[in-house]
């Protein structure tokens, strides 16, 4: 299969736009990096429905509100770390919302996407939305705990629960 690469026109519009903004060649290299990972990985998720695509433009069309979410699924099966997980979904939210405001695409397909905790595994629910952690912080601001108190007690339940599950 043949791999889009930023040599379409709206990847290079994209990264001219991070030039403009006076980012290292590092971090443009990061984000060319992080773009091209996903462009392979969705290049092949619709070729496997029989569509042949040689652009980024070429996918535009296929992108849906939930991708963002399948590509953290796929990059949390494939055990990758986290910090490079939440870099690349860091690098498609500013894709994202770039080719919103250029109206290439009517939604941010990377809206409800989130960062990685560090303690997320696939398949496994965090910790930090358990509602009783949520209940423990409501109870602890309604006993009028200030804000650093419940932060560091709500982080210390946090740090047990998830030790005491990785124990078990």
């Amino acid at each position: 299969m043949k791999m889009p690469k930023n040599k379409d026109k709206v990847i290079q519009s994209f990264l001219e736009s991070l030039f403009s903004e006076s980012l290292s060649k590092v971090s443009i290299a990061n984000y060319r990096s992080d773009i091209n990972h996903f462009l392979f990985w969705f290049a092949r998720r619709i070729s496997l429905t029989g569509v042949y695509v040689e652009t980024f433009s070429d996918l535009l069309p296929f992108l849906k509100k939930d991708t963002g979410r399948s590509y953290k699924a796929s990059l949390l099966q494939a055990k990758l770390p986290v910090s490079s997980i939440n870099r690349g979904l860091s690098s498609l939210r500013r894709l994202s919302r770039f080719l919103l405001t250029r109206g290439l695409l009517a939604f941010d397909f990377m809206e409800a996407t989130g960062n990685v905790k560090a303690y997320q595994k696939e398949g496994q629910k965090t910790l930090a939305n358990e509602s009783f952690l949520v209940e423990f912080e409501k109870h602890l601001t309604l006993e009028s705990s200030s804000k650093n108190t419940v932060k560091n007690y709500v982080s210390d339940v946090r740090q047990f629960l998830t030790w005491l599950e990785r124990k078990s």
